[in-house]
């Protein structure tokens, strides 16, 4: 559908549940290589089984290390 992002990637912060992993896998539909981040690293881990597009990191966007690592 969008050919225009075909090879991209995108950052998906609460990519673990609800209408992040929603994002998340929509993307990957589009051809799109996905970072999937959550701060629920349990749920966070069933991520990559979705797809082969997507990589998986546990992040808290309110801390300044994660976001630095």
């Amino acid at each position: 559908m969008f050919e225009s992002l075909k090879g991209r990637t995108a950052l998906i912060t609460g990519a673990a549940q609800g209408i992040g992993r929603a994002a998340a896998l929509a993307l990957t539909k589009e051809g799109v290589h996905v970072w999937a981040t959550d701060i629920n690293e349990s749920l966070l881990e069933q991520i990559p089984a979705l797809h082969p597009n997507i990589r998986a990191r546990q992040l808290d966007v309110t801390s300044q290390p994660d976001i630095e690592a």
